[in-house]
């Protein structure tokens, strides 16, 4: 069915346990238990249109897995700009965003990259996808995706978006620290988060926060305890949102019973997948 903005919504009814976790997983909890509820239990899924942030956001991402891919370590800031560059142009065709309002974005995010990339000591992965069982929850699988592992166990995300809360990167660096350990049987040196745009970076290090380090998983633990619980109950999970910006930006505002804002909000025709 069609959404007030021309999205589509669809929801799937409760017939299974959560199966599945991860970083946004966590973090959409820790925003809004109904948010969680919708994308995660409910299963609603509404269908929005690719925007430019969104294929700004591919082509850099792509570019440098293709390179690094296709080139490894270069060692050269000139030669990895160059390769982004051409790389960006090809996968402009499949990802159109307007070089009218995004091209000097565009060129910021590869001229970082460019300069982080042609530093880097050694790949030791691209673009992985990590899973774990989770022995306390039955049937709960965790999920991860890294950009990039370098060869002195330093895992990197690229950002294109604005610079993340502490919160949502004590989160993300917890879950992928445990994947890591899952995957290759020891810790991480170091959590890396690198925001292209705003040229700037951050690090979570076992070694430079070593008490807060250890508690990361723990905590994030703690978190899918409380979710596996909620979810048992088969009841509506509570609205939690900690600010009206928070109901402001949710893609579900349009069925919560709980939405706070200025703007009117019509109800939606909801159709059920099985």
């Amino acid at each position: 069915m069609d959404t007030r903005d021309g999205s589509k919504l669809t929801m799937s009814l409760r017939l299974m346990m959560i199966e599945h976790l991860s970083a946004s997983a966590i973090n959409k909890w820790n925003r809004c238990h109904r948010m969680f509820q919708y994308k995660y239990v409910d299963r609603v899924d509404i269908e929005q249109e690719e925007s430019d942030h969104i294929y700004l956001g591919n082509v850099v991402h792509e570019s440098i897995e293709n390179i690094l891919n296709e080139h490894g370590v270069q060692g050269n800031e000139d030669v990895v700009l160059e390769l982004l560059r051409d790389e960006a142009e090809q996968l402009h065709s499949e990802y159109p965003y307007d070089r009218s309002e995004f091209e000097e974005q565009a060129q910021t995010c590869l001229e970082t990259a460019s300069r982080f990339l042609a530093d880097i000591p050694g790949i030791k992965d691209i673009e992985e996808r990590w899973t774990m069982q989770d022995n306390q929850f039955q049937n709960i699988e965790w999920v991860g995706y890294s950009d990039l592992v370098m060869s002195n166990d330093t895992i990197v995300d690229w950002k294109t978006g604005n610079v993340m809360s502490d919160q949502k990167e004590l989160v993300q660096s917890g879950v992928y620290a445990k994947l890591f350990e899952n995957e290759y049987g020891y810790e991480p040196d170091t959590v890396m988060f690198l925001y292209l745009r705003e040229e700037e970076g951050s690090k979570h290090s076992k070694d430079s926060n070593a008490a807060i380090w250890k508690n990361y998983w723990e905590n994030i633990h703690d978190t899918a305890k409380k979710i596996v619980r909620a979810e048992k109950t088969k009841d509506e999970f509570e609205a939690t949102p900690k600010e009206q910006s928070v109901c402001h930006w949710c893609d579900y505002k349009g069925i919560c019973s709980e939405y706070v804002g200025a703007e009117k909000v019509k109800p939606h025709n909801i159709s059920f997948k099985l």
